[in-house]
């Protein structure tokens, strides 16, 4: 009798679950939204959604439609539905750790508008991704690249022994991202302040283009410069040395100056209303004497403390001379490269709108970490060439560097530049051509 009577609770039990989870998938089901990205690099199904920084639903398929990816996005959470027109989704790097896993970033629309129904599909307009690091690197040449590289070598010279002070500046920096990300944001949303600012810049760096030796004579001037300061550090320390003797002499001979002044009187009457103000002036001068008199021994502290530290000034003056000509070659080669990179403003923006919240999410603890697991299409071991890989997953797209306006769709070949239309061949790859 017992037996039964627990069979009979778990069987009731079991039906009560299933109704609810049957009535949990069909809400599910009923609560579905699509979106067209232009891309869906490292996008996979059960990834995230969500909104505010909360999840509130996951990715329940990823196929291609056209040119893009469009991705069925499931709402769980039943406050958040439904959903209204003027609605946008991002797709966000979910860590400093890795950059391969992503979520989706829903941006709800203005709860006065029109409510959009199941299965709406918002179009690329109303969506955006993130510009990749490889794309931004590609941008330069080889060379470029390897100036680059030798520039960040050397400055480990430059930031060794700083790793506290730079810590607590990332720390204290998290607000002002937000407020770089805001301000790059509304910039987006603003057709004619981004056409002002690419117009600007386009300008700005035609000029750098155009006066290139202009610019390199400038760096050798201040390398010149900051070489003469570190060479004479010996007579601007004896200099300082002497600074606070020299200003006490003056604040004796300003003090002695007064009793001189009231035998002025005299002329005072002969040149009439001029030098009666200039007399009026006396009690301002008199009282600035005495403020010079009682900083004076503060200022000689702090020349004192300057003297001090002027062998590390030093230090740092010779450093930067020598690296101010070792930078000289970089710029020369980056000058060139300022026209093909000035296309890609749109992409450099959606950059640092994607990263504006990298050092806010810190626990008690100050850690910050996401695993994200992935099996790729293919292994990394298989000799496996682009056109085969193109050919095998049709809804892959390849391109050996990415053109400007890929992420709209609508890519713009430059061959000046590196992006000739054959780079959109995957037979062209250069690892194809066996």
């Amino acid at each position: 009798m017992t037996l039964r009577r627990t069979i009979a609770v778990a069987s009731l039990v079991a039906a009560v679950a299933l109704v609810a989870l049957l009535a949990r998938d069909g809400a599910g089901r009923d609560r579905v939204l699509r979106a067209d990205f232009p891309g869906a690099v490292n996008v996979v199904t059960g990834a995230e959604v969500r909104a505010g920084g909360v999840p509130v639903g996951v990715v329940n398929d990823i196929r291609v439609v056209g040119h893009n990816a469009r991705l069925t996005l499931r709402i769980d959470d039943a406050r958040l539905w439904p959903l209204h027109r003027g609605t946008t989704a991002q797709l966000r790097i979910g860590g400093n750790v890795s950059y391969a896993n992503r979520y989706v970033e829903l941006v709800p629309g203005p709860s006065d508008g029109a409510e959009l129904p199941a299965d709406a599909v918002l179009a690329t307009t109303d969506t955006d991704v993130p510009v990749e690091v490889d794309e931004l690197l590609d941008a330069f040449d080889p060379a470029t690249r390897e100036g680059l590289g030798d520039t960040i070598d050397r400055a480990t010279d430059t930031v060794d022994g700083r790793g506290d002070a730079i810590r607590a500046g990332l720390g204290d920096g998290g607000e002002a991202f937000e407020e770089l990300a805001a301000t790059l944001d509304r910039a987006t949303t603003d057709p004619a302040a981004l056409e002002t600012l690419v117009r600007d810049a386009h300008r700005t760096v035609g000029a750098l283009a155009r006066h290139d030796a202009r610019l390199g004579e400038l760096v050798d001037g201040a390398a010149d410069t900051l070489t003469a300061l570190a060479d004479g550090d010996v007579d601007l320390r004896a200099t300082l040395t002497r600074l606070p003797t020299t200003l006490r002499a003056a604040r004796g001979a300003l003090d002695r100056l007064g009793p001189p002044l009231s035998g002025l009187d005299a002329v005072v009457r002969d040149v009439r209303p001029g030098a009666a103000r200039l007399r009026a002036t006396v009690p301002t001068v008199a009282t600035a004497v005495d403020e010079l008199g009682a900083t004076a021994p503060g200022l000689g502290r702090t020349l004192t403390r300057l003297r001090t530290a002027a062998p590390t000034v030093t230090g740092m003056l010779v450093a930067a001379g020598e690296e101010g000509g070792r930078l000289e070659p970089a710029l020369s080669r980056i000058a060139p490269m300022t026209a093909c990179i000035r296309g890609y403003t749109p992409e450099i923006v959606g950059f640092f709108s994607t990263w504006g919240a990298l050092t806010t999410h810190y626990d008690h603890g100050g850690r910050f970490a996401y695993l994200n697991g992935q099996v790729l299409p293919i292994a990394n071991g298989p000799d496996v060439t682009s056109a085969e890989v193109v050919s095998t997953f049709p809804q892959m797209r390849y391109s050996l560097v990415r053109p400007r306006g890929l992420n709209v769709g609508r890519p713009l070949y430059d061959p000046a530049c590196g992006t000739p239309r054959s780079s959109a061949d995957a037979a062209a790859d250069p690892e194809s051509l066996r």
